[in-house]
């Protein structure tokens, strides 16, 4: 439905007011809401004591060192990917993909952020999510560090980004008097020509799933459609509902893997198969990228973190 500017002013405000009222609650649930519904979360148990045992034992074997260069080793990792159903306006369009910061893990992460993207001209750039790693967390400790990323990014139609699920409602705000605009279960379109380019953006999924989520991906028209979300883990119900480019993070490519970059946890809930780099669900083509951080334990291990350039390119018939 498209509304007129006051009353669509009107609806984007209670729609925000009522997204903020529903995570502010399940942020105080011990649980958590996914779209298999409420599920039990194990952070300050099981999960919290291995992260601090793997700790340990990195330490204890001279691996920190190692592990944490290997955090601060990231690195820009060009794709081309063509699409049927890209309007020619947007042939070559150039997107910037950010994920999965935990700015509070790792000093130093910051300035590789901004070496690593300055001097580069994109078209558009996306987030998806964790610029914290710990809930409550002072926010200016975040915030500080996300103005000087941003500031580095030349992206000539903006910033668009989403919530993760190490992140609290007080992100949205915040990044958005930086210049971002955060994408709560809410869509924009971006015009080149008359040819329009759909953005959906959904908070995260694995922690803080509504209904809202649903009904955020539903939008109207026949316009190329992307999808940003924080996991993989609706994935099937954007391929069911015409998108045709799902970019997420999550999962840190496992941020500890076994030589070959086979991931020990893949910290989903469901998807699995979605874990890392590129896949397919339908007709939806997906990017799970393994983000630019790192959590729990600041380390890398045959995983290494990039900042993701996608560029969209027009399929030609054969």
């Amino acid at each position: 439905m498209v509304y007129p500017c006051k009353e669509r002013a009107a609806v984007e405000k209670d729609h925000r007011r009522l997204w903020k009222q529903n995570r502010v609650v399940i942020e105080g649930n011990a649980r958590r809401s996914t779209p298999l519904g409420m599920l039990s979360h194990h952070e300050p148990g099981i999960i919290k004591h291995s992260v601090t045992l793997f700790g340990a034992v990195v330490r204890r074997f001279g691996l920190y060192r190692y592990g944490f260069r290997n955090a601060l080793d990231i690195h820009l990792n060009s794709f081309q990917i063509a699409f049927a159903d890209l309007p020619d306006e947007f042939d070559g369009y150039r997107i910037l993909h950010l994920t999965d910061f935990h700015l509070d893990m790792a000093p130093g992460l910051d300035a590789a952020i901004i070496s690593t993207v300055r001097g580069h001209q994109f078209d558009l750039c996306v987030m998806t999510g964790d610029y914290q790693n710990d809930r409550p967390f002072p926010l200016r400790l975040i915030l500080d560090p996300m103005a000087k990323i941003a500031g580095a990014v030349r992206a000539e139609d903006g910033i668009y980004a989403t919530l993760g699920n190490h992140d609290d409602h007080r992100m949205a705000k915040g990044l958005e008097r930086l210049g971002i605009r955060v994408l709560v279960n809410e869509s924009v379109s971006l015009e080149r020509n008359g040819a329009r380019l759909h953005i959906t953006g959904l908070d995260d999924v694995n922690r803080f799933f509504t209904p809202m989520a649903h009904a955020a991906l539903t939008p109207p028209g026949d316009d190329f459609k992307i999808a940003l979300v924080h996991s993989p883990e609706m994935a099937n119900e954007a391929s069911r509902k015409g998108y045709s480019l799902y970019l997420c993070g999550h999962t840190h490519g496992g941020q500890v893997c076994l030589p070959g970059g086979r991931p020990i946890m893949t910290r989903l809930i469901r998807d699995h198969r979605f874990v890392s780099g590129w896949w397919k669900c339908g007709d939806m083509t997906g990017y799970t990228s393994p983000g630019i951080g790192a959590s729990g334990v600041p380390v890398r291990f045959f995983s290494r973190g990039e900042a993701t350039l996608i560029t969209l390119k027009k399929k030609t018939p054969k």
